[in-house]
């Protein structure tokens, strides 16, 4: 019965570590993985002059995040480098999710380095952990952060936002860093399908039936490893 209860306890615990998501740095123009010559050339649209410029280009330029974005949130995961911060309500005291051990799982991986983890002690005074105490797993997916060897986490004080996790998230292209996952090439190419869709329907409804293509967005979106379904808020 004592087995039991703890089971029922050790989930609750874990039920209540809700984790919320905001953006501290989002994806900045340079690091789109499409460019708007890639975009050019997808869309079969010409450029003249120089530097080559087209009529669409404003428009190109506006719609290549809003491309990606809908890649993101159908794969769960960072197509692009940005800056993200995890706030929940306590450290972990029993595995959460699927990760064993003590462990806080980082949402929209790929997480490539954790700046700060940020929180507020019993005395209601924010506290930096040093960083020799814990660790990014370098091959769980979704990414979290563990306990290094002989180390626990401190006790924080149980409200709102208590414990903060900031870290660096996102693929990059394969000549910008080797030591940074580099984006999947389904993902690009299901990123530029997207964009072609939207430079093609200009409107929201149509006198045609839209049928996805076999080798469509999301068919290529299965492709890519990693995916994430991770709640947030």
């Amino acid at each position: 019965m004592r087995d039991f209860l703890c089971q029922i306890r050790d989930a609750q615990r874990a039920a209540a570590q809700v984790f919320g998501v905001r953006t501290v740095a989002d994806v900045v123009t340079a690091d789109e993985p499409i460019t708007l010559a890639e975009a050019r050339l997808h869309l079969r649209v010409d450029a003249y002059g120089s530097p080559p410029e087209s009529d669409d280009d404003e428009w190109i330029t506006a719609q290549i995040p809003a491309a990606r974005e809908y890649c993101e949130r159908e794969l769960g995961r960072a197509l692009a480098p940005r800056t993200l911060e995890v706030g929940t309500n306590a450290f972990p005291a029993v595995a959460v999710d699927r990760t064993a051990g003590k462990a806080f799982t980082l949402p929209f991986g790929p997480v490539t380095s954790v700046t700060s983890v940020i929180y507020t002690d019993s005395d209601g005074v924010d506290q930096t952990l040093d960083s020799a105490g814990y660790a990014l797993d370098p091959y769980a997916t979704p990414s979290r952060v563990v306990l290094t060897y002989g180390s626990t986490w401190p006790a924080a004080r149980a409200s709102l936002n208590s414990v903060r996790i900031r870290y660096v998230t996102g693929y990059v292209d394969a000549v910008e860093s080797p030591l940074r996952p580099i984006l999947p090439r389904q993902a690009r190419a299901a990123i530029l399908l997207m964009l072609g869709h939207l430079y093609e329907n200009r409107e929201a409804t149509g006198t045609d039936k839209l049928l996805e293509l076999p080798l469509g967005v999301m068919s290529l979106l299965e492709l890519v490893p990693g995916r994430e379904r991770l709640g947030m808020r």
